[in-house]
């Protein structure tokens, strides 16, 4: 693997699928090892069908901090779940939640 395959891989924070209060430190934990990194961050919350509020709130700490010290990051994926979530807890605008197009996600047709 190159040096810049490692570099992104150690950047991209992939959100576990259970996002519940019991997984809360464990997910504190993971979080921390992104907030100093000044490389940009790419985040991937594609499949979360158990949402906290609680896991919502770790994760908006951690980009209001990297936001407040300058530091970039960007959704790759968002689960239907995970922005329903956001959007009922009124966390869109802190966690940057795009509209469905423009974070990668296709309009499916049957």
């Amino acid at each position: 693997m190159s040096d810049n395959a490692t570099s992104a891989a150690a950047n991209t924070l992939t959100l576990p699928e259970d996002l519940g209060i019991a997984q809360a430190a464990s997910l504190r934990a993971e979080l921390l090892k992104y907030l100093d990194s000044d490389a940009d961050m790419s985040i991937e919350g594609g499949e979360n069908p158990r949402l906290h509020a609680a896991g919502l709130q770790l994760i908006a700490a951690l980009l209001r901090d990297r936001q407040a010290t300058g530091r970039s990051w960007h959704w790759d994926q968002l689960s239907p779940a995970l922005r329903e979530a956001a959007a009922s807890l009124g966390l869109n605008e802190l966690l940057q939640i795009p509209p469905a197009q423009e974070a990668g996600e296709e309009a499916k047709t049957e």
